[in-house]
């Protein structure tokens, strides 16, 4: 085992149960033993194999391994004791933290793999990137989990795009290799002064708030959210946002799009004589549901978000009851002078899809357009 504890799992927060065509892999194509399978669709853990190395529950990004069973906010808070004007990470492999090839005076030690910080959690550890952080990666070529070396590079490559500074979170296989260690931080049993137990409890109330986030926004997020500074504008490759984008000739305004978003990141106000369909950049998980879901391959995504934390309207227009069934629909005539809705004029009448557990609406639309 590398970890303590083998994550327990909630299956009903699985993107892919949200829509038979999420596609989604990222804890199956990340467990470095191969313990996560994807039959059913949602993620199946073979407890006998896995190793509780962290890594399914730094990469889901709907929280569907234990959230609540992560030690990392216990190393979080121990630096945050010592606030290190830079630092070494070391994983738990690291049996000597001194002869840890780093360039930083400080190093934390990590009970864990270095794959199961997330984020948030780097984003924390950086304090939004002013502390130069070096993760400690030489052991993972010889480790017996060591693909999941791959997940510590994305991750670090990730928050230095989100930061813009390629130089904030370093890999010490990519470093100059000399070794000046002078202060040990245990991250699993930090030291609690009498003026740290109230920054504690401080920080265990910020940490309470971030589990009960607004909406539809999974923990992970929230804390993602919580320690990023302000960024105007960012190009998505690296990032876990989209830049979700509508086209409003294509558009019906059926709302597909919006009820199978899993955070609440697109919206649209109900209404009978007009729709506007908004968008929340920071609450998108990158998924892709929404293209997958709509039946007008209306959605798209661009290379680029400016403002993260501002709503845009993607799309507005007017709306018209369906002559054939009522329902509310863009006003729009058809090549054949009606105006039907998407459903009606794809012959299957009224629908209002919800949560797409078995796929039946999918698989309707799928007969239908054959």
């Amino acid at each position: 085992m590398i970890g303590e504890h083998v994550p327990s799992s909630d299956l009903d927060r699985c993107l892919n149960l949200v829509h038979r065509r999420a596609g989604c892999r990222l804890c199956a194509d990340a467990c470095p033993v191969d313990a996560i399978s994807l039959e059913h669709p949602a993620p199946i853990l073979d407890t006998e194999t896995c190793v509780a190395c962290g890594v399914c529950v730094a990469v889901c990004p709907t929280d569907v391994f234990g959230e609540e069973d992560r030690t990392e906010p216990t190393l979080l808070r121990a630096v945050s004791l010592y606030a290190p004007d830079e630092l070494g990470v070391v994983c738990v492999r690291r049996t000597n933290p001194r002869e840890a090839p780093v360039p930083t005076a400080t190093v934390v030690t990590h009970r864990s793999c270095l794959g199961s910080l997330d984020m948030g959690d780097l984003l924390k550890l950086s304090d939004q990137g002013n502390r130069p952080i070096v993760l400690d990666d030489t052991l993972c070529e010889e480790c017996p989990i060591g693909s999941a070396h791959t997940v510590i590079t994305t991750t670090a490559d990730s928050v230095n795009a989100l930061l813009g500074n390629p130089k904030a979170i370093l890999l010490a296989s990519e470093t100059a290799g000399t070794s000046g260690v002078r202060e040990i931080i245990d991250g699993a049993h930090p030291h609690f002064t009498r003026r740290a137990l109230f920054g504690l409890v401080r920080d265990r109330a910020a940490e309470l708030a971030d589990r009960d986030p607004v909406g539809s926004v999974p923990s992970s997020r929230a804390r993602l959210l919580a320690h990023l500074p302000m960024v105007d504008e960012m190009e998505t490759g690296q990032v876990p946002f989209a830049d979700v984008r509508i086209d409003p000739d294509a558009c019906t305004a059926c709302g597909a799009c919006v009820q199978f978003c899993p955070t609440d990141a697109l919206m649209m106000p109900p209404g009978d004589e007009d729709f506007a369909i908004s968008f929340l950049p920071a609450s998108c998980l990158d998924c892709g549901i929404c293209a997958v879901a709509c039946p007008d391959s209306a959605v798209s995504f661009g290379d680029r978000i400016e403002g993260l934390n501002n709503v845009r309207t993607l799309v507005a227009g007017a709306l018209a009851a369906c002559e054939s069934c009522e329902t509310p629909t863009v006003s729009k005539v058809g090549a054949d002078g009606r105006i039907l809705c998407t459903w009606c004029r794809h012959g299957a009448g009224a629908v209002r899809p919800l949560h797409d557990e078995a796929g039946l609406f999918d698989d309707l639309l799928g007969r239908l357009d054959d």
